[in-house]
């Protein structure tokens, strides 16, 4: 008889090899459950071994990252976990995390449920975007990221002057830079002194 983790193992290759039911279809109680059980095991990998350090914006920014690289680990996966809900233990697990890292730093428990799903949707989000971005061939991917080189920076800035401006500076990753400080809205309150700056 196959394991679960055979099972769930298997349905993870299927999935990154053929991908899986959008968010939109109407999956069969089979495939959804098989698909539920590939995500959980995605925020499994991503949380296990997690510790919870004293310093709770540290901690939320770890665990953003862990997500996020596991997801890009996983790129269908990842644009699957982005719109559903697994119902399962390790999803359990990872919503335990946000609320009671915040909860040190004295937030409200209203509070701490707010930031929570702003937290957690804008590191799935990000990820699924990137995982799809990712997925694209290499050439393509290439196209695009050399749009803002070949196409925006040619544009006369008397129209366009915006497109110069905001176009991303030489050598810098603004996606990194963002998953890096995105804990930061969810400070609400806190001081902008509490807000060490690292490196990922």
């Amino acid at each position: 008889m196959l394991s679960a983790v055979l099972i769930t193992a298997t349905a993870m290759r299927l999935i990154e090899e053929h991908g899986g039911s959008g968010p939109s279809s109407a999956p069969t109680r089979r495939r959804s459950t098989g698909t539920s059980a590939v995500m959980d095991e995605v925020i499994r990998q991503a949380i296990d071994g997690f510790e919870p350090g004293p310093d709770w914006l540290a901690t939320l920014r770890e665990l953003a990252i862990r997500i996020y690289r596991t997801n890009l680990a996983h790129p269908r996966v990842a644009r699957l976990a982005a719109a559903r809900v697994t119902r399962r233990p390790n999803e359990a697990r990872a919503i335990e995390l946000v609320p009671s890292a915040q909860r040190s730093a004295d937030f409200a428990d209203t509070d701490a449920v707010g930031y929570y799903h702003a937290f957690i949707d804008m590191t799935l989000s990000h990820s699924a975007l990137d995982s799809a971005v990712r997925s694209q061939p290499p050439a393509v991917r290439e196209a695009h990221r050399n749009a803002w080189r070949e196409n925006y920076r040619q544009l006369s800035p008397d129209t366009r002057g915006e497109h110069r401006r905001h176009r991303p500076p030489p050598g810098r990753t603004p996606e990194r830079q963002l998953l890096r400080d995105h804990p930061r809205p969810c400070a609400g309150r806190a001081r902008a002194s509490e807000f060490p700056e690292h490196g990922m």
